[in-house]
């Protein structure tokens, strides 16, 4: 016969009390628990506890830190003769945890939600009310600047694990038929790792523009004047300004500033350079002048070569140059450095903020007064569930 579960017929302790219950607990008694996902939603279950019994009462409500990074976030615990039974909400699930002598075979997880879900019309005014007073409503997004950041930096360590080293693999032209089997062999190790490296290159080379102005535009996003935010027609003239502008304006149209953004700076002309690739690699312009690989005259249909080329050369080399391999490290240096650099032209407490705000993969803002925030750690504490019970 199965045990109804329900809240009515437990006893909300004072925390004082959970704690002494635990201490001297029979030593028969087991746990068990079972885990609510979105059978209840977690903040229907927070403000019905919350409005039927008031504050959370549980023993790890004084084991959290006073922010999100925790594996427990609330505690509500109950005393019955069987025991405690505690609703505790953490990261991915509320797990219902039943201490003491409960037979548990007699609990019916799908019972004890039904029972929950009953109850809701006898507290759905003060939940309501309880909603609006208590509650801030958030909503999060990914952090683009974060993502892109992450990307670059996965594939610059996948480019460098591929050892590519142009010094040391070039090799001569065969001049024998012994010499024709090693360099096919060579040719054969290289081909896998040097195409990809052209691919990881390319988009390395088209990313790395895209990642300073994501990093504008996180800082704008952040740091934008009031007034400049809530005129729609002039906050999008100054985030669709030329980059120089846009550049040496963010001390005009941002706060957090303690010296303006300098244009002149060696750190904005390097980064000035990567800009003026851009065009031609977002837009895959044909411009033959910078795609240049050789000169070569033509008899008819006859090939006059100025110069031979080696097949190192026509295999590799060309191709190496054509993807960017050669000046990526010195472009996205030139990128960071200009990060860095516009950094240091913040005062201290806006650094700080903004630092944090980049280094979050999911930001947040307010739903009620768009206040900006990093709500929750990229990191997710969790344990393995408990058995459970199928109910």
């Amino acid at each position: 016969m199965p045990l109804i579960i329900n809240l009515e017929n437990f006893q909300f302790p004072e925390t004082s009390e959970i704690i002494s219950w635990i201490q001297d607990r029979p030593q028969e008694s087991k746990t068990h628990a079972f885990s609510i996902m979105n059978e209840i939603k977690p903040s229907d279950l927070y403000l019905y506890l919350y409005a039927k019994f008031g504050p959370p009462n549980g023993i790890q409500n004084l084991l959290r830190n006073d922010d999100s990074d925790n594996l427990f976030h609330w505690d509500w615990t109950f005393k019955h003769e069987n025991g405690l039974l505690t609703f505790i909400g953490m990261n991915q699930r509320t797990e219902l945890t039943f201490i003491g002598n409960w037979n548990f075979e007699q609990i019916d997880k799908d019972q004890v939600i039904r029972s929950i879900r009953d109850d809701f019309k006898q507290n759905g005014s003060r939940m309501s009310e309880l909603r609006k007073t208590i509650l801030e409503n958030w909503e999060t997004f990914v952090n683009p600047y974060y993502s892109l950041n992450s990307s670059i930096s996965s594939m610059e360590k996948e480019l460098k694990e591929l050892n590519v080293k142009p010094e040391q693999d070039k090799f001569s032209n065969a001049v024998s038929a012994i010499d024709m089997k090693r360099v096919s062999e060579q040719i054969k190790e290289l081909s896998s790792r040097y195409t990809r490296a052209y691919g990881l290159a390319k988009s390395l080379q088209a990313l790395t523009p895209v990642l300073a102005e994501s990093f504008l535009n996180i800082l704008m996003l952040l740091l934008l004047k009031k007034e400049i935010k809530d005129n729609e027609r002039i906050k999008e003239s100054v985030i669709r300004a030329n980059i120089d502008v846009k550049v040496q304006s963010l001390s005009i149209y941002c706060s957090g500033f303690s010296k303006p953004v300098d244009w002149k700076s060696d750190a904005c002309k390097n980064y000035n350079k990567v800009i003026n690739k851009r065009n031609d690699i977002l837009h895959g312009n044909v411009n033959i002048s910078k795609l240049k690989t050789s000169e070569i005259f033509f008899n008819g249909r006859v090939p006059v070569f100025k110069k031979y080329s080696t097949m190192w050369e026509q295999l590799f080399e060309r191709k190496l140059e054509a993807s960017g391999f050669n000046e990526i490290r010195e472009d996205l240096k030139s990128v960071r450095e200009f990060i860095s650099y516009v950094l240091s032209c913040l005062d201290k407490n806006a650094r700080v903020n903004l630092e944090a705000f980049m280094n979050t993969g999911e930001l947040g803002r307010n739903l009620d007064d768009g206040r900006l925030g990093v709500l929750l750690p990229d990191h997710i504490p969790d344990l393995m569930p408990q058995l459970i019970l199928s109910g």
